[in-house]
């Protein structure tokens, strides 16, 4: 098949992705990548080779490298697509691997943020929400209940918010993430999945959480029952103010991460994010998980992955050190 013109590809690979039910921002890295690969002359799909992919990283110097990589692997993955229609002779990516490409230290990288928060803080956070919670308003009992779940669980944030109260078993004492269907806005129904196939499981909780659950999943039932606000019969773990559909956004100081970081700077952490609860069970040492452990319950493909949730500081490793002087010399801390 001879090559054709990126904007008609850019159709036909947009228009597979959006049927498959990719992530949207999938589709919209791949309308990035073509879009600046158009920027540096690159009309046809016969032009996307190594001369091409080299002019595309030249005119982004400010880039950080991690971005680039992200951005070279999506490239990496139209190259694929590109081949196997025929569209290009040569897929460039046969030859030099997106690490070849783009080194982590090739560039000055942007700051480093650390996601997670010291444990203590953490249990502040927690303890404050069970303060709150004491007086009976349903927001904070779901804020408690969504906080406990969130950090306890290490779940991904989409994941949760988009738990079923079905996808609560009490008696087990599991959560499951699964893929299902979700009513929206206006009554659109669209079926929801995981991150991955293999992130969708069943998880063993503990029964501190079964005992935040259990009542709270029994509260959201009983007020739909009766009709609270607009909706009858939510079926939803964490549901909007509304009783219906998931609680995944809502107005100005509403949506998870909002109530997140209101709370956590209500108990004195600032900048808390829902992310910081999945990147802590990858930091904690106290926690004691195996490398294997960590990966089966996160969900991940493989033990490297967990590698990159690891957000210990030098200073928390410190231990490690004075371990390696005694084992040598007898030095005391």
């Amino acid at each position: 098949m001879p090559s054709v013109s990126i904007a008609r590809f850019e159709t036909e690979i947009i228009k597979n992705y959006k049927a498959k039910r990719r992530a949207p921002k999938t589709v919209s890295q791949i309308k990035q990548v073509l879009r600046e690969l158009r920027a540096v002359g690159v009309k046809h799909t016969s032009q996307v080779t190594d001369s091409a992919i080299a002019d595309w990283i030249e005119a982004w110097p400010e880039r950080s490298p991690e971005t680039f990589r992200s951005h070279l692997r999506c490239l990496s993955a139209i190259c694929t697509r590109l081949k196997k229609h025929g569209y290009v002779r040569l897929d460039p990516f046969e030859v030099d691997g997106v690490a070849d490409w783009m080194r982590l230290d090739s560039r000055p990288s942007a700051p480093k943020r650390r996601w997670s928060k010291p444990a203590d803080q953490v249990r502040r956070v927690l303890a404050l929400a069970d303060e709150e919670a004491a007086a009976g308003e349903w927001i904070a009992e779901r804020d408690r209940a969504y906080a406990y779940t969130l950090f306890l669980t290490g779940g991904r944030p989409g994941e949760i918010q988009r738990l079923q109260i079905s996808d609560f078993n009490r008696d087990e004492r599991t959560l499951t993430i699964r893929a299902h269907w979700i009513t929206g806005r206006a009554g659109r129904r669209f079926w929801w999945k995981p991150k991955t196939v293999g992130s969708a499981a069943t998880m063993p909780i503990g029964n501190h959480l079964v005992g935040i659950l259990d009542p709270w999943s029994r509260r959201v039932a009983y007020g739909s029952r009766r009709g609270r606000l607009l909706f009858h019969g939510c079926v939803d773990l964490f549901p909007g103010v509304r009783l219906f559909g998931p609680w995944t956004g809502g107005g100005p100081g509403e949506s998870p991460l909002d109530r997140i970081k209101a709370l956590g700077e209500r108990a004195g952490v600032r900048d808390l994010t829902n992310k910081a609860a999945r990147k802590g069970l990858g930091t904690y040492r106290g926690i004691e998980l195996t490398p294997q452990g960590r990966r089966d319950y996160m969900r991940h493909a493989d033990v490297a992955t967990g590698d990159l949730y690891d957000e210990q500081t030098v200073e928390e490793r410190r231990g490690d050190a004075l371990k390696i002087e005694r084992f040598f010399i007898g030095a005391q801390a």
